[in-house]
């Protein structure tokens, strides 16, 4: 892949995470009328951004995308509407959103990190499967040497 190959920049990754936010926040506005009555407030539409940035960029974008992400749910779709007040309500949806996109985020990253060493492993492997070829390789020609 790509993304996990090369290694881009803070500065790339970070806003990666911003541009994942702003369109999974459009997508949510755009649905807003349609979304409100859904029980989770349509707080869906963000986590696979939140999970996308993960998996492409990395722990600390995707920790940007969920805290942007959640400012953005109280502030836009929790009632009261633009305010920062939270009823008790509101308060059992967003902490729900919060420990839920946290989860997430971690499974995420550590599938990032299983993925990685795997793909280090199976380089290993590669190399002391050709180092042990190359041995039985001079191994047999010295033997074959030696007995004529």
């Amino acid at each position: 892949m790509y993304f996990r190959r090369h290694s881009p920049t803070a500065a790339w990754r970070f806003a990666m995470a911003l541009a994942a936010f702003v369109i999974s926040f459009s997508v949510r506005d755009l649905l807003d009328d349609w979304l409100t009555s859904v029980s989770d407030r349509g707080l869906i539409v963000f986590l696979p951004a939140i999970l996308f940035v993960t998996y492409f960029t990395g722990f600390g974008p995707a920790t940007l995308t969920l805290i942007l992400s959640a400012l953005s749910v109280w502030y836009f779709f929790l009632p009261p509407y633009y305010s920062l007040r939270l009823d008790i309500d509101g308060a059992i949806v967003l902490g729900t959103f919060l420990v839920g996109g946290a989860i997430g985020i971690v499974l995420v990253h550590w599938l990032r990190i299983t993925i990685t060493r795997a793909e280090a492993l199976a380089r290993q492997r590669q190399v002391l499967s050709r180092m042990a070829s190359s041995l039985s390789t001079s191994t047999a020609e010295s033997n074959s040497q030696t007995a004529n």
